[in-house]
């Protein structure tokens, strides 16, 4: 009796102490998981402000317009890719896209239309239409160096001149031309938030939770078994 009793401790003993380094291996593993994770869901605002230059009209529809712009697009930091092709050139998509124009309104565009790119000192503001027709607003920095895609950090407001623009911006109440530019300026601003992991990624921690508590079990049978 004593014998099984004492064999039952030490049994007892070795399960807790390797019940314990597993729970400390797992909380390890899963800040780690939720580290990694939490880098790749932050959102980035990047935001285009110009003027209209001098009489030149820029159109909404019908409608002609020499005001100040603001387009403000919402990305991902974790949808910033390299080009495959183009190993200088990094793209990123929207999450939201906004243009409010000084005296008209604010209109908001379909989000998955629409992306930016840079390229050294090249920025492009781009936007694909139903039909397979892009529209581009090319931009240059006035520096020469221009905002790294890449790097998803704040930065500006820099300043940029309009290099090329062709085509129109499709909106919820009509479609955007652009003529001409001045005094542009482009920023992006990373949220000061702390990122969650997403649902993916929790069910994937959740997985290996009870991944390894069967572990657990199968190594305390074994133990008991002896």
């Amino acid at each position: 009796m004593s014998r099984l009793s004492k064999a039952t401790r030490e049994t007892s003993t070795q399960f807790g102490r390797f019940t314990a380094k597993l729970c400390a291996s797992c909380a390890i593993a899963v800040l780690a998981f939720a580290g990694a994770t939490s880098a790749s869901a932050v959102p980035i605002t990047y935001t285009i402000q110009a003027d209209a230059m001098g009489n030149v009209s820029n159109e909404l529809g019908p409608t002609l317009f020499n005001g100040a712009v603001t387009i403000t697009a919402i990305g991902d930091t974790s949808d910033t890719v390299q080009d495959w092709l183009h190993t200088d050139v990094w793209t990123t998509g929207m999450l939201s896209v906004t243009f409010d124009i000084a005296g008209l309104g604010s209109y908001a565009g379909n989000p998955s239309f629409y992306g930016i790119a840079t390229r050294g000192a090249q920025l492009e503001f781009a936007s694909l239409a139903a039909d397979g027709s892009m529209t581009l607003m090319e931009l240059q920095a006035a520096d020469g160096i221009g905002y790294a895609l890449q790097s998803n950090a704040s930065a500006g407001p820099l300043g940029y001149d309009i290099d090329t623009f062709a085509g129109t911006f499709q909106t919820a109440l009509g479609t955007i031309t652009f003529n001409s530019f001045s005094n542009i300026t482009f920023q992006a601003e990373v949220a000061d938030v702390e990122a969650v992991p997403e649902p993916g990624s929790i069910q994937l921690i959740a997985g290996a939770g009870l991944a390894l508590v069967a572990t657990a079990r199968r190594r305390r049978n074994a133990l008991l078994a002896r």
